[in-house]
């Protein structure tokens, strides 16, 4: 008590400095769990974000390279269709999927029926195009999923060689889209279900090497 009323008396009736607190074992374990804890976040939105462009990237050069090598004239629409198929997650590009088939079919057909319809009609492009797409739009409107059937009419229409029966244009046009649709739902299928776990697993064993050798440190 002597001691505590000469070092209060000493620094002119002030209480000295506060002790300096000493950071624990237990904090300095708990920081590092917080630290790698938002490390790993961090890692996994990376690898999605990685793996999401790796995947519409080799999709739409796939493609590509298919429906080139198989001589279809418009290896756009491929690529096209590659990259429309697939969305965020799996479950979504399987109903995306199942709805761009027939929503093909439908828009080759409404083309076709615009083309006849143009030659008893006498109806010129825009004409065949407002009826092509007016035809579509019914079924867009009760099944949203096929709402590709939209455009693809169109395509059809606008794609169409004159010295050709539209029929030619349709197969084509029919036959990229749907190579396509099965490419970007198959490369989205490997990547979540061959692809992902793998690079997980490794990422998981590389976090666990980590966190050991860091709690040996501490």
């Amino acid at each position: 008590m002597g001691c505590l009323a000469d070092a209060c008396w000493a620094s002119g009736g002030r209480p000295g400095p506060a002790p300096v607190e000493r950071p624990t074992f237990a904090r300095l374990k708990l920081h590092g769990l917080r630290l790698r804890s938002f490390r790993r976040r961090i890692d996994e939105r990376l690898l999605q974000g990685v793996a999401f462009a790796a995947r519409c990237s080799g999709a739409a050069t796939c493609a590509y390279f298919v429906a080139n090598l198989i001589g279809l004239p418009h290896p756009l629409w491929a690529t096209i269709s590659a990259l429309m198929v697939p969305q965020e997650k799996l479950a979504d590009t399987n109903a995306s999927f199942w709805g761009y088939i027939p929503g093909t079919l439908v828009g080759i057909g409404a083309g076709g029926m615009a083309s006849v319809a143009a030659s008893r009609l006498a109806l010129d492009m825009a004409g065949q195009i407002a009826l092509s797409v007016g035809l579509c739009a019914i079924l867009a409107r009760v099944w949203p999923s096929t709402r590709v059937c939209m455009w693809t009419g169109p395509i059809v229409l606008l794609t169409a060689e004159p010295a050709l029966p539209v029929t030619h244009a349709a197969f084509y046009r029919g036959s990229e889209a749907l190579l396509g649709a099965f490419v970007g739902a198959v490369f989205h299928w490997a990547a979540e279900m061959v692809v992902l776990p793998i690079v997980h697993q490794a990422t998981l064993k590389t976090a666990q090497f980590w966190s050991r050798r860091n709690s040996q440190r501490l």
